[in-house]
């Protein structure tokens, strides 16, 4: 599913129109990279988090080119599946 299906869909259940469902999802997206890019994590109770991970400076090997390339450090988010949101998925 896309993001103008999810929006559609949503703005259809909630009898919305559409372009106030995406302002609304827009919103909730930047937040949630908001508080990442502020090394915070964002629990929603029975959906999951989103953490930032932080990845240390590493070497890494190219197969293509057969080189040693040195990776930066660098935070890369993550979703973390709630317990409610895993058994729910388990049909």
């Amino acid at each position: 599913m896309k993001k103008t299906e999810l929006i559609a869909k949503v703005a259809e259940d909630l009898n919305k129109n559409e372009e106030e469902v995406r302002v609304i999802f827009e919103n909730v997206v930047d937040e949630i990279v908001n508080q990442l890019r502020n090394g915070e994590t964002v629990k929603i109770h029975g959906f999951g988090n989103f953490v930032p991970r932080e990845y240390g400076e590493r070497k890494c090997y190219n197969p293509r080119t057969g080189k040693t390339i040195n990776l930066s450090a660098s935070v890369q988010p993550a979703f973390i599946p709630g317990k409610k949101m895993r058994v729910m998925i388990q049909k």
